[in-house]
């Protein structure tokens, strides 16, 4: 499998946000980390224990190693197609309308 512009640009982002959840300190994660913003704007609950957010740290860093590894490989795996097509995607929804929401809407 070849590296796509696609991959190009969603592998560092994706890492990136696994990295935050991972190693920031919980003082940055209850003001910035945008499934915290959206829960307690949109949905009015309290936001991720967290905990929590650093085992989302470690899947996403995790699943982006494995898949970049696969595909540096050139081996074809299920597990590729479910980070492209429902890991990348929910993950950049969150994170934008977290920064829609903050932006426009606080």
């Amino acid at each position: 499998m070849k590296f796509s512009i696609y991959n190009l640009i969603t592998m560092p982002l994706i890492f990136i946000d696994g990295l935050f959840h991972l190693f920031s300190v919980p003082e940055v994660i209850l003001t910035k980390a945008p499934d915290w913003i959206l829960y307690q704007g949109i949905f009015e609950l309290t936001g991720l224990p967290v905990p929590l957010h650093r085992v989302i740290g470690i899947f996403l860093v995790l699943s982006t190693l494995f898949v970049f590894y696969s595909k540096f490989k050139k081996r074809d795996n299920k597990f590729i197609k479910v980070y492209e097509r429902l890991i990348v995607p929910v993950t950049l929804f969150i994170i934008s309308s977290a920064i829609i929401y903050s932006k426009f809407i606080l």
